[in-house]
């Protein structure tokens, strides 16, 4: 009979009386203290396994809650120990103190979160994309009247789109961060921030054109010439992202950084407590191209604005005026708090704070 060995998972955590498995039983992990976990789907091999630390216990001098059996099993080959007690000595996790029910590093406590002050964000967050989304079936279904026509519904509707996506970086922001929500955050951001202000750009634009009456000729632009505009800007930023998505995917998946490519691990000293720790995003160098270009946006949106209000100073009806005048005050209030933001950030290690109040700094940049 043949077998093919290399498609067979050789299961090192399995007890050896209970699977009659010959390799059960031979995992490096402390029992004690660690939990053998199997690697499925790495066929005939040894090492197929990591012993994760049992819960309310930490791993020493480490951020990982895991040893890696082949690690063990190198230290072994140079380790005159025993096999028991190498496991004691390799494999052990500490227990966490008794002041707190779970630790993330070392003795430090993993830091409570306020459920109220989080819920109660993404509730207005939803109710403001549910105002969203009835607004736009309204846009959409009074397209042919003189308000819509003349205000660019189809732009309002991209405005709308973008407000969505940001919107929803909140309840990204809700859960604890991992390698996969810190990577999918700057995705709804970057985008959101593309159709959003990439749609009163445009909108500012073409009625600086409009009021453009002195010269010899006069440009037209016309409603799908902006969406080309617009499309071409979302491309931009989404080619953008997938750079930076595969860079960091990759740099994940060969272990150069390993987990904490985008994450890292935050001490604070609490008032009246002890030292606890929380995860955060780590910030990469791409952060400070990205934020960069957000801001140079902005302010060449500001810059359109400051023309149009020269060129339509005279002209143009009142509805007009505070359209404009909201559009030109959406730039300025981004400008002013991602600016502030930034600088809190880099500069100000905004994100050390507690993460509960660096939740609600977010959330209060969304509006």
């Amino acid at each position: 009979v043949t077998v093919p060995l290399m498609e067979v998972d050789l299961d090192q955590c399995a007890e050896h009386e209970e699977s009659q498995n010959i390799f059960g039983g031979t995992n490096l992990c402390h029992e004690s203290t660690t939990k053998c976990v199997p690697i499925p789907h790495r066929g005939f091999q040894r090492n197929n396994y990591f012993c994760q630390c049992l819960p309310n216990h930490f791993r020493p001098n480490s951020d990982y809650h895991y040893f890696n059996a082949s690690e063990m099993e190198e230290q072994k080959l140079h380790n005159d120990t025993t096999s028991n007690s190498l496991r004691l000595i390799q494999s052990r996790c500490e227990p966490c103190p008794a002041e707190c029910g779970n630790c993330s590093v070392d003795p430090l406590c993993s830091i409570q979160f306020d459920s109220m002050i989080r819920i109660v964000p993404c509730m207005v967050q939803l109710t403001m994309i549910i105002f969203c989304c009835i607004t736009g079936f309204l846009v959409y279904k009074l397209k042919n009247s003189k308000v819509m026509t003349t205000s660019l519904w189809v732009m309002l509707e991209m405005i709308l789109v973008g407000s969505v996506f940001m919107y929803s970086t909140v309840f990204i922001r809700f859960l604890e961060p991992s390698v996969l929500l810190c990577m999918l955050e700057p995705w709804f951001r970057e985008l959101g921030y593309a159709i959003f202000y990439g749609a009163i750009v445009l909108k500012l634009y073409r009625s600086l054109l409009d009021h453009r009456t002195r010269r010899a000729y006069r440009c037209v632009i016309r409603d799908r010439d902006l969406l080309k505009y617009l499309t071409g800007l979302i491309v931009f930023v989404l080619g953008y992202m997938a750079a930076w998505t595969a860079l960091t995917a990759h740099l994940v998946n060969e272990g150069l950084t390993s987990f904490y490519l985008t994450q890292s691990i935050v001490q604070v000293q609490l008032l009246g407590g002890a030292p606890q720790a929380f995860r955060i995003c780590k910030g990469l160098w791409w952060d400070y191209v990205t934020e960069t270009c957000e801001i140079l946006f902005a302010v060449f949106g500001l810059l359109i604005a400051w023309h149009l209000r020269k060129a339509a100073k005279q002209t143009g009806s009142a509805m007009e005026h505070q359209e404009r005048r909201a559009l030109t005050i959406s730039l300025i209030l981004e400008l002013f708090f991602s600016t502030l933001l930034y600088v809190g950030r880099h500069i100000l290690s905004l994100e050390t704070q507690h993460p509960d109040h660096v939740f609600l700094v977010y959330f209060a940049r969304t509006h």
